[in-house]
């Protein structure tokens, strides 16, 4: 398994977070989250509602350079960093590799 995070703060709870169009996240729906590659994804605010928290389980690293690669997200990217840049919204991310057992398995995914 391959954990991302992504950390975003905007400047004030007036300016919205970035989000794909419908079609985007039906995109993802149906060729990551149906075929088993993004097995978790939880997106939470902090309590301020400044801040958004992105967790995102891949299969495997391979499969998250498979979706950082795929040419319809890319073809998206440079729109997502120019609203973020026009509206002081900071982005961090944080990769890392997790061993999930199969005891485990159930009981962090839910």
């Amino acid at each position: 398994m391959y954990k991302v995070n992504i950390t975003s703060v905007r400047p004030d709870n007036n300016i919205e977070f970035f989000r794909y169009d419908s079609d985007m996240y039906d995109y993802i729906e149906e060729k990551y989250v149906q075929t088993g590659d993004l097995v978790s994804l939880k997106i939470t605010l902090s309590e301020d509602k400044f801040t958004e928290y992105c967790e995102m389980i891949f299969d495997s690293k391979q499969i998250f350079r498979e979706y950082i690669k795929d040419p319809i997200l890319t073809y998206q990217e440079p729109i997502k960093v120019r609203y973020n840049q026009h509206n002081r919204i900071a982005v961090s991310i944080n990769t890392k590799q997790i061993e999930v057992y199969k005891d485990l398995y159930n009981v962090y995914l839910r």
